[in-house]
């Protein structure tokens, strides 16, 4: 059968000695959620990092990626639309709006995710950008 609309339904069972028992049930809309939320690598390096994450409920959704400065500064946004649900990765390579490499440090970066209803979630967290450490090969001494 299809699947029901959103609503009250009530329900009567028939008991086998001639019994009723009433019941009733409600079909709700799906709840939005974004699960498994985290960025890996973190820390990260010069190859950036990806935002992994897992959408239910969200049936078709819009997703942004916002990274901020400890200071609150806009640094990074990426929307994708037209998402489903199930796991999903959206890749930074850790530059910053103007396509420049971003400095070592700790960065904020809020996830959200609008569904085709408008209902909108958010979930936030932090990336740590340290620098690869430069190798050098020390001659050997006998």
């Amino acid at each position: 059968h299809a699947d029901y609309p959103i609503d009250d339904y009530p329900v009567v069972l028939s008991v086998l000695n001639g019994g009723t028992v009433a019941h009733s049930f409600q079909v709700v809309p799906p709840v939005l959620v974004v699960q498994d939320l985290f960025p890996f690598p973190n820390p990260f390096d010069n190859d950036g990092t990806n935002f992994s994450f897992t959408l239910l409920g969200a049936g078709v959704a819009a997703v942004k990626v916002h990274v901020f400065t400890q200071s609150g500064r806009s640094i990074y946004t990426k929307v994708v639309n037209d998402l489903l649900d199930g796991s999903h990765q959206i890749a930074w390579d850790g530059r910053d709006s103007d396509g420049d490499p971003i400095a070592n440090g700790v960065y904020f970066f809020r996830l959200s995710v609008t569904d085709a209803n408008g209902a909108t979630t958010q979930q936030l967290g932090r990336l740590v950008k340290l620098r690869r450490p430069r190798h050098t090969d020390e001659p050997v001494v006998p």
